[in-house]
């Protein structure tokens, strides 16, 4: 797929020389792109793709990985004849596991295939999934770490140079901690809400707005209250102190 570099990849030379010097060498692999959700992992390696000539065959890892073992077996092998005939590498996005023998399955496939594919398969996960203990082959692991202040300026200032927008990139890149795939939310809101025909005060409302409809709230449940049996009275208290 052909893609510009992403102007929020200082990463991409030190990924392109990592899989650069792998894809020389014989040995079967897997790659294994962690990050946050949203982040640019996918777009990281597109942006490769365009440095080194090669493709990706994009799969959404959740569509297969729920199927029964017959139904994962031929969508697999369906993916990987795609990527043989266009010489791609393999992309397993949102890839994950809750049990042990999800993954086994997916290494089940996975070795099946691995000596017959031309380029390499990666797996994009969050950073907390951790391949390499379970693996039976060399996996190359690398982390995106969230986006700076300065990414993510230059992510709203070339994202507001694409949409023709007004704003100061500046204020919004400093002020709200998002990653990639929040701020392109948030743009896809401004476009729709004539933005350019608002004051800076009623942009900035408009813009708060948005940055919270993105933001993911917080898991829910995860706080329990604590009972307990102790009252003013169990205190060991000085007088004066029991008095106030």
């Amino acid at each position: 797929e052909d893609e510009k570099e992403p102007v929020a990849s200082p990463y991409l030379k030190q990924v392109y020389e990592q899989m650069k010097d792998v894809m020389e060498s014989e040995e079967p692999y897997l790659f294994q792109l962690c990050g946050e959700n949203g982040r640019g992992k996918r777009r990281l390696l597109r942006a490769l793709a365009c440095r080194t000539g090669n493709g990706w065959v994009f799969v959404d890892y959740r569509g297969i990985k729920k199927l029964g073992q017959k139904e994962y077996s031929e969508a697999f092998r369906l993916i990987c004849r795609e990527a043989a005939f266009y010489g791609f590498g393999i992309c397993f996005s949102c890839f994950g596991w809750e049990k042990p023998e999800e993954l086994e399955l997916f290494y089940s496939q996975w070795r099946e295939i691995r000596q017959s594919l031309p380029f390499p398969v990666c797996v994009c996960t969050e950073e907390r999934q951790e391949l390499i203990p379970v693996a039976d082959c060399s996996v190359y692991r690398y982390v995106m770490p969230p986006c700076t202040s300065q990414e993510r300026i230059d992510i709203w200032k070339n994202m507001a140079k694409e949409r023709q927008l007004v704003l100061d990139a500046e204020k919004y890149g400093s002020r709200y901690r998002l990653n990639p795939g929040d701020i392109r939310k948030v743009f896809s809101g401004l476009a729709v809400s004539g933005s350019n025909r608002m004051t800076e005060e009623e942009r900035d409302i408009l813009v708060a707005g948005l940055v919270q409809n993105v933001r993911k709230s917080p898991e829910k449940g995860s706080l329990k209250p604590v009972t307990a049996s102790y009252t003013m009275e169990d205190l060991k208290l000085e007088p004066k102190q029991r008095e106030t």
